[in-house]
């Protein structure tokens, strides 16, 4: 399957310019898997690998490398160079072969150890960067440099010791615009000490229950510890001014929590 822009927003394509100079495209590769979730236990060993396809017509070097993902100050995720946070784990992770010479449209395996500590618990996260070395090309006068960049998310749970907990924070019902239908919007937390999975289906039905007017499937995301994310759907039919009911289900991994949204449209 085809990289793109993966549910979780963790996956990249970067391109870097010389003297400001744009480009028609970046180079195509082929990443499997597109995410790495691993249950282990402590000081233990764990092996795994990603599978790189050379989507271009000419031969492609290739490297990989590892970043610690970490929550800011404003509370958004973002990768940042192995440090000694709690929940660093690119400084676990190591690979036989940095460096990666693939052939037009060939696949290879780049292989992946990660040594568990014995001192955590719940999980830790890192970002592994599958990376084409850029190409220098001449383009009407200019210097430009190309290279493809995809970011594979890196999970490891400690069996026994995971927190599975979640609400949430708060539902908004935004009415119908000339551009979207009626949507809902719900906050959600992750309380607990791994990521979680989560979506919503929802019901909406009239104020006295007694008409289901149609249903919604939010989009799906992931949420690390201690993340908020929105959940986000829209009614794909009209809906006349009235008293309504919203019915929903939010799901995060094999849980749910069941509420009702009253809301009015005028």
């Amino acid at each position: 399957m085809k990289i793109n822009n993966f549910i979780y927003k963790l996956v990249f394509t970067s391109l870097f310019f010389v003297l400001l100079s744009a480009s028609d495209k970046s180079y195509a590769l082929t990443v499997i898997p597109s995410i790495i979730e691993l249950n282990s236990t402590p000081n233990s060993q764990e092996t795994f690998v990603i599978k790189v396809r050379n989507d271009e017509g000419k031969k492609r070097i290739i490297k990989s490398y590892s970043w610690d993902l970490a929550l800011n100050k404003d509370g958004k995720y973002e990768k940042r160079p192995i440090g000694g946070f709690d929940y660093s784990l690119a400084k676990n992770i190591r690979t036989l072969k940095e460096e990666t010479f693939l052939e037009a449209n060939e696949m290879k395996e780049i292989y992946f150890t990660l040594k568990v500590p014995n001192d955590i618990q719940g999980e830790k996260q890192a970002i592994i960067y599958i990376q084409s070395i850029p190409d220098l090309k001449a383009k009407k006068g200019r210097s430009v440099i190309f290279s493809t960049k995809i970011a594979v998310p890196v999970f490891l749970k400690i069996k026994g010791t995971e927190s599975i907990k979640s609400k949430i924070k708060n539902v908004k019902v935004l009415e119908p615009t000339k551009k979207e239908g009626l949507s809902i919007l719900l906050n959600v937390i992750n309380d607990g000490n791994v990521h979680i999975k989560s979506s919503a289906s929802i019901s909406i039905v009239s104020d006295d229950y007694s008409l289901f007017v149609g249903s919604i499937k939010t989009d799906s995301q992931i949420v690390l510890p201690n993340g908020e994310k929105h959940l986000k759907g829209e009614l794909n039919r009209d809906i006349t001014a009235g008293k309504y009911r919203a019915l929903i289900t939010y799901e995060y991994d094999d849980k749910n929590i069941v509420i009702e949204k009253p809301f009015e449209i005028k």
